[in-house]
């Protein structure tokens, strides 16, 4: 029985970054031709003695630097979610299309309601801001399970000026270290949405892996997709 949930997992690992790869491919105009190239590559580099990690150095986390907020980076500060000054910044943002998938459930029909969000215990969120104070993002850790140590993380630059220049990327390796220095959570999980290709990247970066794939889980405007289920270990 093991051994047969080893390859369940082992075929929804593989049809799952596939599936990222092609999209990716795809979006760059990859021809047929390119593909069997793109293959070709793959099988060159699994003849290396010596692989790299597919986690870059830079990208790997320092567990002793973050203790508490508000964090400060060299762009970035990440500093406690307030209600009364930022409420409304947030509702703001999530008129936008893209910002709205913040809210959306990717396991159950119900989905996030911001004005309940500030009085449950079992989320935290942090407000991601440049040096200067102004506002452009949101992290958040949702259902966090203290006796499990682990919670659903989900990240949002709201501020569409700000997109696709590195801040996501460098405000979810300081979250990822508060969670885990913090929290001391032992694992960090996303569910993201296959069409969602850069997150899936980006995530993949930062040293989350692909656990597995939920077929047909979520339904949105009228058509089904799947959700890719990415966690990051702790150590």
């Amino acid at each position: 029985m093991k051994k047969l949930e080893d390859e369940v997992l082992t075929n929804n690992n593989l049809v799952a970054l596939a599936k990222s790869i092609y999209e990716e491919a795809k979006a760059m105009g990859f021809t047929s031709t390119d593909y069997v190239k793109l293959v070709n590559s793959i099988l060159s580099f699994t003849m290396l003695k010596n692989e790299e990690p597919t986690t870059d150095k830079k990208d790997k986390l320092d567990n002793s630097v973050v203790k508490e907020l508000p964090i400060i980076s060299e762009n970035l500060i990440i500093r406690k979610y307030s209600k009364e000054t930022d409420r409304e910044v947030l509702k703001s943002w999530l008129t936008d299309e893209k910002s709205k998938l913040f809210l959306l459930s990717r396991t159950s029909a119900n989905n996030l309601d911001i004005d309940k969000l500030d009085n449950d215990e079992s989320h935290l969120f942090g407000l991601v801001t440049l040096r200067n104070g102004t506002p452009i993002g949101l992290l958040a850790l949702l259902n966090i399970d203290k006796k499990n140590k682990k919670a659903e993380m989900r990240k949002l630059i709201g501020n569409s000026e700000y997109r696709g220049r590195g801040f996501a990327k460098e405000a979810t390796r300081l979250w990822i270290d508060y969670c885990i220095n913090v929290f001391e959570l032992k694992k960090i999980y996303i569910n993201t949405l296959e069409i969602n290709i850069k997150n899936i990247s980006l995530n993949r970066h930062l040293g989350f892996k692909i656990e597995g794939v939920l077929k047909n889980e979520c339904y949105i405007d009228g058509k089904h997709y799947d959700v890719f289920r990415m966690a990051y270990y702790k150590n």
